[in-house]
C-alpha cells in the first residue's frame, strides 16, 4: 500500500511540474522532467531545491541560461508591442547601451534577441562590456548559445561530409557553413586556425574538382587571411593564365598587393589592366577607380 501511495503522489507531482513548466510558472528547464520521472520523491526534492534557489537568488543567474532570458522575453513582449503605436524617439541600439536608462537598454537587448542574434553579433559583443549586469548576462548567454549552435552544426556537417565525400553539394554546404562561422567572428585562437585550415582544405578540393572562378577567389582570399602569401600569389597567376581577359584575377592581384603594401606593383597592375583593356564590371570599375585615385594622391 505504501508503494502505491508513493506512486500516486509521484504521478500527481509529475502532472503539476509539467503544467508549471508548460505555463511558465516554474523556472526549471523541461529537460529536468525525465529526472523527476526516474527518481521518485528524490527527483522532486532536487528540482524544488533548484527552483527555490533560483527564485531567492541563491544560485547564480548564469545557471538559468537561456531559460531565464526566454521568460523575461515573454514578460517584456507585451510592453514592447504596446509601445509600437506611441511616438517615442527612435534610438539606434548601439547608442541605447550608452544611455543612463536601464529599462530602455533591457528592452532593446530583449527585442534584439527575439530577432536573429547571429545578424547582430557585433552589437552583442559590445553589450558584453555594458555596465548593466543584466544586459551583459543576456548578451553573454546569447553569444555562448550561438557558439554552441554553430559547434553542433559543424559537427553534424563534418559527419555528413565523411559519408558523402563525392557529393559536390555537400562540399559546397560545408564550405558555406565554415565561411559563415568565421564571418561572425565566433572562432578565435587555435579554434580559428583549425576551422580556417579545414576551410582551405575543402576549397582546394573544390578548385581541383570544378576549377570555377568563384572557388579560386574564395581560396585566394582565405590564403591571404591565413598569411599564405606565396600560395595566394601562385593561385592568382594560375587564374590569370586560365582567364587572362577576365577581371577576377586582376582584382584579386590588386587586393593582394594592397594587403602586402606593394604600392609600385599595384600601380603597375593598374597600368597593365589599362593597356590590355580588361573588361570591368561596375564593382570592378569602382575598385580600379579607388586605387587609381590613391596612386594619384601626392604626399603633403
Amino acid at each position: 500500500m505504501l508503494g502505491i501511495f508513493i506512486l500516486v503522489i509521484h504521478f500527481a507531482a509529475m502532472i503539476l511540474f509539467y503544467a508549471g513548466v508548460k505555463n511558465h510558472l516554474l523556472r526549471m528547464d523541461s529537460r529536468f522532467l525525465p529526472v523527476i520521472f526516474w527518481l521518485p520523491i528524490v527527483g522532486e526534492l532536487c528540482v524544488l531545491v533548484l527552483e527555490i534557489g533560483s527564485r531567492s537568488h541563491l544560485l547564480s543567474p548564469r545557471a538559468l541560461g537561456l531559460e531565464k532570458m526566454k521568460q523575461n522575453n515573454m514578460l517584456h513582449e507585451n510592453l514592447l508591442l504596446a509601445k509600437q503605436g506611441e511616438e517615442d524617439p527612435v534610438v539606434p541600439i548601439e547608442e541605447a547601451f550608452l544611455l543612463n536608462d536601464a529599462k530602455l537598454r533591457r528592452e532593446m537587448i530583449l527585442d534584439l534577441l527575439k530577432k536573429n542574434p547571429a545578424q547582430h553579433l557585433d552589437i552583442l559583443q559590445k553589450a558584453k562590456t555594458n555596465d548593466d549586469t543584466e544586459v551583459v548576462h543576456y548578451a553573454s548567454t546569447a553569444i555562448m548559445e550561438l557558439y554552441n549552435e554553430y559547434d553542433l552544426r559543424i559537427q553534424e556537417m563534418e559527419q555528413r561530409y565523411r559519408n558523402q565525400r563525392e557529393d559536390p553539394q555537400v562540399l559546397e554546404d560545408y564550405i558555406d557553413l565554415l565561411e559563415e562561422y568565421m564571418g561572425h567572428g565566433l572562432a578565435e585562437g587555435r579554434r580559428l586556425e583549425l576551422v580556417r585550415s579545414q576551410y582551405t582544405h575543402l576549397l582546394q578540393k573544390k578548385v581541383k574538382e570544378s576549377g570555377d572562378s568563384e572557388s579560386y577567389r574564395r581560396l585566394i582570399q582565405g590564403e591571404i587571411a591565413s598569411h599564405q602569401e606565396a600560395e595566394a600569389y601562385r593561385l592568382i597567376e594560375e587564374m590569370k593564365r586560365k582567364w587572362p581577359r577576365r577581371e577576377d584575377p586582376w582584382l584579386l592581384l590588386i587586393e593582394y598587393y594592397a594587403q602586402e603594401k606593394q604600392g609600385d606593383k599595384l600601380k603597375q597592375t593598374l597600368q597593365e589592366m589599362k593597356e590590355k583593356k580588361i573588361y570591368l564590371s561596375s564593382a570592378g570599375k569602382r575598385t580600379v577607380a579607388f586605387w587609381s585615385e590613391e596612386d594619384e594622391e601626392e604626399p603633403v
